[in-house]
């Protein structure tokens, strides 16, 4: 009882020194909505489930009916751990100011302070760790800009009308040459690295069979190249020019900024990517399809239309399209909701000493930080060969007093002599926590 007592005071400790150091956005528009639209693009021959249709402007002053339940179903596929942005300015031509700026408020700001924010952290809601196979076992994190790159892409990508096919083929090419840099990988070898292309006025985008900017057609969509021996997936994203007479300056977002109508696109694609990274390659509902709902769409296409607003640490206020969450059961910029089975984990003690042969011991204390009891499976990872460990009990059942489990340690006379540093960790459900304990063989 003393050690989670103690637990739980390092716990709010910390969190008061991490409170007092960093700058927090502040949200406004926060009230939940629970509107939507379908999503008229659904798998099939066409396969466009990732588009943001284009909307008549009279739209935006109503909603559709009202969305009740948990719709957002993980089908197996990945999302992305850290999202890491790079804006592509497709050729020369005529770009809204802040697309092509790069000093703040501009796109690039708003994708640094847009992945730095709550507005993606509780995006942790969605992360497939722990859940039942298929899963691709990922969290979902903060991430980052990295830089703008302008490219000039081939006469088969430059034209009035270009084609989703030819803009694959294109960023393809761009990495191939080395004018775009390859994708980074997450610690599973899945892509981090989000394409985020915007085009010049005048420019026509073709996806399917519908077109940018018109009736029927689309606002934005975000797609996937399968991977190749040369590199993984390409994750990318397709943004039509929304300057005064393209027809997505209309058509896109109900408010009378052009700019704030261009950032909550640009977070409705880079959120879909974030937890639906492959869409762009599923066909049927399953992997690589990731979390989706089969008459809405994904989490974007839930909540088209309803804009919100976040406070960047760089005091400028950038417009963000809500978001579904599935456990407030409505669109959100942030979801406060305390999730209901987290925890926190340490060791004592952290270091342990054993003759060759010999055992040893220390506990893992837990401290439920949710808002109900929760089960933690117990691992070890990184023993030295020959010493085994065994958790009691092996699954710690953690209530809102606190959990424990002891770990005993056994060495043979063939375990080497040394200090090792393994690695224990606890698993509730999507929720994931690790603490290291020293130990060294004499």
């Amino acid at each position: 009882m003393g050690q989670t007592n103690n637990l739980r005071t390092v716990v709010a400790t910390l969190a008061t020194a991490l409170l007092c150091c960093i700058t927090l956005p502040s949200f406004a528009d926060e009230t939940p909505a629970t509107q939507s639209y379908d999503n008229p693009h659904h798998f099939g021959s066409e396969g466009k489930p990732h588009v943001l249709p284009w909307r008549t402007p009279e739209s935006f002053a109503t909603q559709g009916a009202a969305l009740t339940g948990s719709p957002l179903t993980y089908y197996g596929g990945r999302v992305v751990s850290n999202m890491q942005v790079i804006q592509v300015l497709w050729g020369t031509g005529s770009y809204l100011p802040g697309v092509s700026a790069t000093a703040a408020p501009s796109l690039a700001s708003f994708y640094q302070q847009a992945l730095n924010s709550s507005y993606v952290d509780w995006l942790a809601e969605y992360n497939t760790v722990g859940l039942n196979s298929p899963t691709s076992n990922q969290t979902i994190g903060r991430g980052s800009f990295l830089r703008q790159i302008a490219v000039t892409p081939s006469a088969a990508a430059a034209g009035a009308t270009i084609n989703d096919s030819a803009i694959q083929t294109e960023l393809t090419a761009q990495i191939a040459a080395g004018i775009l840099p390859a994708p980074q990988l997450d610690a599973n070898g899945k892509s981090n690295t989000f394409y985020a292309i915007f085009f010049p006025h005048g420019k026509k985008i073709v996806q399917g069979t519908s077109t940018s900017c018109q009736t029927g057609g689309f606002c934005a969509y975000h797609g996937t190249v399968a991977g190749t021996t040369a590199f993984k997936e390409l994750l990318y994203g397709v943004h039509p020019d929304m300057q005064a007479g393209s027809g997505c300056d209309v058509g896109c977002g109900g408010s009378t900024s052009l700019f704030a109508n261009q950032t909550s696109v640009a977070s409705h694609e880079m959120v879909e990517t974030m937890t639906d990274a492959e869409v762009g390659i599923a066909t049927t509902y399953a992997p690589p399809l990731a979390w989706y709902n089969t008459t809405k769409g994904e989490i974007g296409d839930i909540c088209n239309g309803q804009q919100g607003s976040f406070v960047g640490t760089d005091g400028i206020t950038y417009t963000v399209q809500k978001e579904w969450s599935n456990l407030a059961n409505a669109c959100v910029v942030n979801n406060v909701i305390v999730p209901s089975s987290d925890f926190a984990l340490v060791v004592s003690p952290t270091t342990v000493t054993m003759k060759v042969g010999a055992s040893a011991s220390t506990t893992v204390t837990l401290a439920d930080l949710g808002t109900a009891a929760v089960s933690v499976k117990l691992v070890a990872s990184g023993l030295p060969s020959n010493m085994t460990a065994t958790f009691s009990p092996s699954t710690a059942a953690v209530s809102t007093t606190g959990g424990s489990s002891s770990l005993a340690l056994k060495s043979s006379s063939k375990t080497p002599k040394g200090s090792y540093t393994v690695t224990i960790t606890g698993t509730a459900g999507s929720f994931k926590h690790s603490t290291t304990l020293l130990v060294t063989v004499q």
